[in-house]
């Protein structure tokens, strides 16, 4: 017996792929991210800095256990909301580390 997929079926199973290869690059990105914090951490000039990199650092793992989370039971929405997120989450740690940036090229 043969199935053949409709033009719907066959765009939705190419939709869900797409997500998914989105989903697993956000999430190595993150690992990667966890790594270099804890690098970073350790060339913090002051023990303020090392604290905030640190807790960068944690957020980081929150969120890939986030996208973890959600790459089980995806569905477009949810896609969505999860990469609004994390677009947050990276803009605010950009803003940090800008900060950090200035602060030194000032010395």
């Amino acid at each position: 017996m043969y199935v053949f997929l409709s033009n719907n079926d066959d765009t939705l199973y190419r939709q869900n792929d797409k997500h998914i290869r989105s989903i697993e690059k956000a999430i190595n990105g993150e690992y990667s991210a966890i790594h270099f914090y804890a690098r970073l951490a350790t060339l913090a000039p002051d023990i303020n800095e090392r604290t905030q990199i640190l807790e960068i650092r944690q957020d980081e793992q929150r969120t890939v256990d986030f996208h973890l989370e959600i790459a089980d039971k995806t569905t477009n929405q949810q896609v969505k909301e999860t990469f609004r997120r994390a677009a947050a989450d990276e803009q605010n740690h950009a803003v940090w580390f800008l900060y950090y940036f200035s602060k030194q090229n000032k010395k």
